[in-house]
């Protein structure tokens, strides 16, 4: 279908087409256009290592796009919950030039809270879902007082300053690299 060929990868299970730890990848150099992870730099020992090691299986140009836990709540083994500069830090260290950095749709620090498992009570999960919900509403227009002395209190945000900002709320940070040549 459309030419593109798909390997999946994982350290474990059997639905992967390829059992492999992403620190020592079985494929030769330049082999992939693109990669794609979901959640899996938090769970990895040496996530700029395992970076490098995505770069040396794509070719020169390639794309690497994915996800990775920011302020979720800790679960299956995870060690490194990246802030957004250390999503930065982390592909450029790899070899690789961030094209877009955004916190992923629907999934702020509240949202992961309440639905991810954990010792967090019902009620409290109710709570949590408000409070996401309100700060969407809010977070959306210019509410600091320092906006009412620009004159711009009330107005809404560009994109790019609701983006910035709910980067520094988000559950996951999705990015889109390409491979430096």
């Amino acid at each position: 279908m459309l030419g593109h060929r798909y390997v999946g990868v994982d350290v474990a299970g059997d639905a992967a087409d390829v059992r492999a730890d992403v620190h020592a990848l079985p494929f030769t150099n330049g082999s992939f256009d693109h990669v794609i992870t979901n959640a899996v730099l938090e769970h990895v020992t040496d996530p700029v290592g395992a970076v490098r090691e995505v770069g040396r299986v794509l070719r020169p140009g390639g794309v690497f796009t994915g996800s990775v836990a920011f302020l979720e709540p800790s679960h299956l083994h995870s060690r490194f919950h990246l802030a957004p500069d250390g999503v930065v830090h982390t592909l450029e260290a790899g070899g690789f030039h961030v094209e877009a950095l955004w916190p992923q749709a629907g999934w702020l620090v509240y949202d992961s809270l309440a639905e991810m498992a954990g010792p967090i009570s019902r009620p409290t999960r109710w709570a949590l879902r408000a409070v996401g919900r309100f700060e969407r509403l809010v977070r959306a227009r210019r509410l600091h007082p320092r906006d009412m002395r620009t004159g711009r209190w009330l107005l809404r945000r560009t994109p790019e300053e609701l983006r910035a900002e709910l980067l520094t709320v988000a559950g996951q940070i999705d990015f889109v690299a390409v491979r430096r040549g």
